[in-house]
């Protein structure tokens, strides 16, 4: 049947040991057919991006060099050196977010390196701006910011990190940071739970000077009222007990000094009170201010 089989382009007798029924003028005129132009535009521009991206490799691999060249200077101290490593990357490739923050946190760890704590605050504070979403940078700005005693403006860096994942390299520092900005507010707690007890003593002290009060000015009322009685006998002139008028006299004189005495020492005791939880819960609003928040670690 191989024999008999025709052309299937032009009928006549196909050429023996091909699949496809094809006589050899058909096939050899079909082997010589242009490729499309598709295709050839296809083929070029895949080979034009080829040759954009073997250009572009040496200038990727000097950055990846660079960028690891920094990070060991940076890792071992010499800021300087990772300052210029992470330059080059920087210029190459301008639009990277961790190349412009890895210079910038290296210009300030430079800064701190050389105790110049405010410029590393510019620095930070400018990386950390432009950059909100870098913890890195965060976490820098507020090392800083406690150095040169900011501590306030420390603690409101740490809360905006707040819900943010820290990268586990940064938790130590991080932590070291917080014991050393909780340091005071372990003192003003320690603080307010001895003023509280100064505050309550005096409440108490007041309320027994004025139950002391209300009993002496009871008392007083009632001594007065004997000695007018006296005094009213002796005037229509009837027999007085002048021995018990004189008791009652310096009695009362000195009940009347006492009530006196408590009486100043109770408006007095009221002053300090008041000025006292004035004080109490200023340091208790400070407190509640400067509170640290609870940052928790990336995975």
């Amino acid at each position: 049947m191989g024999d008999a089989r025709k052309c299937e382009n032009c009928a006549r007798p196909a050429e023996r040991g091909y699949q496809l029924a094809l006589c050899r003028t058909c096939r050899d005129t079909l082997r010589r057919r242009p490729v499309p132009l598709s295709v050839k535009a296809a083929c070029g521009l895949a080979l034009l991006f080829l040759a954009v991206g073997l250009m572009r490799f040496p200038a990727r691999l000097q950055a990846y060099l660079a960028f690891r060249r920094g990070s060991q200077a940076e890792s071992a101290g010499d800021y300087p050196l990772a300052v210029a490593q992470y330059r080059t990357v920087a210029q190459q490739f301008p639009e990277s977010t961790l190349a412009q923050v890895s210079l910038a946190v290296a210009r300030g760890r430079q800064a701190e390196s050389a105790g110049d704590y405010p410029l590393a605050v510019a620095q930070y504070r400018t990386v950390a701006q432009r950059f909100p979403e870098s913890t890195l940078a965060q976490v820098r700005l507020a090392v800083a910011l406690h150095r040169v005693g900011k501590s306030s403006e420390c603690i409101e860096v740490l809360r905006r990190l707040k819900g943010q994942e820290i990268d586990p390299t940064l938790l130590h520092e991080i932590k070291t940071l917080i014991d050393e900005v909780s340091a005071p507010r372990r003192e003003m707690r320690r603080s307010i739970v001895a003023m509280k007890q100064e505050v309550r003593g005096m409440r108490q002290e007041m309320t027994v000077l004025d139950v002391s009060l209300r009993s002496s000015s009871a008392e007083i009322e009632t001594m007065r009222a004997a000695i007018r009685s006296i005094e009213s006998t002796a005037r229509l002139g009837r027999s007085a007990d002048r021995v018990r008028y004189r008791q009652l006299i310096a009695k009362y004189n000195h009940m009347v000094d006492e009530h006196n005495g408590n009486a100043s020492r109770r408006k007095s005791l009221s002053h300090a009170y008041s000025e006292r939880v004035e004080e109490l819960n200023a340091l208790i609003d400070e407190y509640n201010r400067t509170a640290i928040p609870h940052l928790r670690s990336g995975k």
